[in-house]
């Protein structure tokens, strides 16, 4: 599911997956992706991104990070994209993986879709999380023993957030 990520934790890949391909996706400015999706392998250099194209990349990206933040209710469309991109579970040397019999942009969503299960099934899908600060939601790996991360970034987010809630507490005493 994804060609340069050979060694790298799934739950990992995932988050670059959703983070850097998706991006590329929802912008539909293939200059300024720096060649995310296509690192990854997931599309061709020269491929086309209709606009539908470009509105399924949105929904599955905002589907994956609601599934992260505990919601449940986005499995219709992570499960659509699946249908859509033709997945079948293929056997190989280093065990069962699902690929996508359709092409283009469905196929690569199928990918991303791919990299979801197999994380779901090796058991780091819980360490997919969304970053807590309102204005951000971005995808983020846990890497904290305990799985408790709130934030994407301590030194962006993390820090902006707990100055935040110390200040409220400074001005409601």
């Amino acid at each position: 599911y994804c060609r340069g990520c050979a060694g790298v934790e799934r739950g990992e890949v995932l988050r670059y997956l959703i983070r850097h391909a998706l991006l590329c996706f929802a912008t539909r400015d293939r200059e300024t992706c720096r060649g995310g999706d296509r690192r990854a392998g997931l599309l061709p250099a020269r491929a086309h991104v209709s606009a539908a194209d470009h509105e399924r990349a949105i929904e599955l990206r905002e589907a994956i990070r609601a599934l992260a933040g505990g919601d449940d209710t986005a499995t219709r469309t992570v499960n659509a994209a699946a249908e859509r991109a033709g997945l079948h579970p293929v056997l190989g040397d280093e065990g069962s993986t699902l690929e996508p019999t359709a092409g283009g942009v469905d196929a690569a969503l199928g990918r991303i879709v791919a990299a979801l299960h197999a994380s779901v099934t090796e058991g780091t899908w819980p360490r997919l999380k969304t970053c807590e600060r309102d204005v951000c939601r971005w995808a983020f790996y846990d890497h904290s023993k305990n799985h408790s991360g709130h934030w994407c970034s301590m030194a962006g987010c993390g820090s902006r957030e707990k100055n935040r809630r110390a200040y409220r507490r400074r001005v409601s005493r």
